[in-house]
């Protein structure tokens, strides 16, 4: 799943994920032209595992998205056994 390009309006983004036992959720960071932006890939990107409300996705440790605020990205959400409720960006 990739989103329409919206702003990156808060330092974290938080998701509401249902991966349960055995699934698992990933989350790049695209730029306007659909590249993935350095130190936001899906591989940098720590898995949600199980049944998460309101948690912090992070990449290599780091959860602040400070970087981008104001700049419009598009989300890329990979994963497998998952369903994502919603998605927010949040200070």
């Amino acid at each position: 799943l990739v989103t329409r390009p919206l702003p990156v309006s808060g330092a974290q983004l938080q998701v509401n994920v249902d991966a349960g036992a055995n699934g698992e959720l990933q989350v790049a960071v695209l730029d306007p032209t659909g590249q993935t932006i350095p130190g936001y890939s899906l591989d940098a990107c720590a898995p949600i595992i199980g049944n998460r409300v309101d948690t912090t996705v992070s990449w290599e440790g780091k959860s602040g998205l400070e970087d981008l605020r104001g700049r419009d990205v598009s989300l890329q959400f990979a994963g497998a056994h998952a369903r994502l409720f919603s998605f927010a960006f949040q200070d």
